[in-house]
């Protein structure tokens, strides 16, 4: 009796010398692939996944190149730099923090500084108008005629210097209730 060849088609294909070499390629491509992406973040180009594809390389020599590689290094470069940058930019952000802080500290001071000369000058003001002084030139000139401005002051010659030196003297007009009390009390 003859038998019969009742292989099919998909029988055929796995039994061909070729089909051992088609699975290996296609797994080693995917290793390829997949190696990339975890090691170097991206895809092989055509050009690698041909030249790791169908080289001889075993997987931790294919792992190990790419790890030697260029782009590794330059990766592993990239990230360290990055961290440089990082702790600089956090560095930069406090320093603009402090910045900030002192510019609006200023402010607020500038603003209570000006306030507090606002005050002042109208505390100036107010003293102007109510005392007479001779530096209120306005009041001396509105209210009290040359001659009784100059004889609230008296003129003595200082003989060290040779000059005259401007003194007040105090005038009173009408005696109160105290200079009273002190001319009865022969007090000075």
């Amino acid at each position: 009796m003859v038998k019969k060849n009742t292989k099919t088609k998909i029988d055929i294909q796995e039994t061909s010398p070729y089909s051992d070499i088609r699975k290996t390629l296609k797994d080693r491509e995917i290793l390829i692939i997949k190696t990339f992406e975890d090691i170097l973040g991206r895809e092989p180009s055509s050009r690698e996944l041909s030249y790791y594809k169908y080289g001889e390389m075993e997987e931790d020599v294919i792992i190990g190149e790419i790890l030697n590689g260029d782009d590794h290094k330059k990766i592993l470069k990239d990230a360290k730099e990055k961290l440089k940058l990082e702790r600089k930019v956090k560095v930069l952000e406090a320093d603009k923090e402090k910045m900030e802080n002192l510019i609006n500290d200023k402010a607020i001071e500038y603003r209570e500084l000006g306030k507090l000369l606002q005050t002042k000058n109208e505390e100036i003001k107010k003293l102007r108008e109510t005392e007479k002084n001779i530096y209120n030139q306005d009041l001396i000139v509105k209210h009290d005629s040359a001659e009784k401005i100059l004889s609230e002051y008296s003129f003595e010659y200082d003989q060290k210097n040779k000059e005259p030196v401007p003194t007040r003297v105090s005038v009173k007009q009408n005696p109160d209730i105290f200079d009273k009390i002190r001319k009865i009390l022969k007090i000075e």
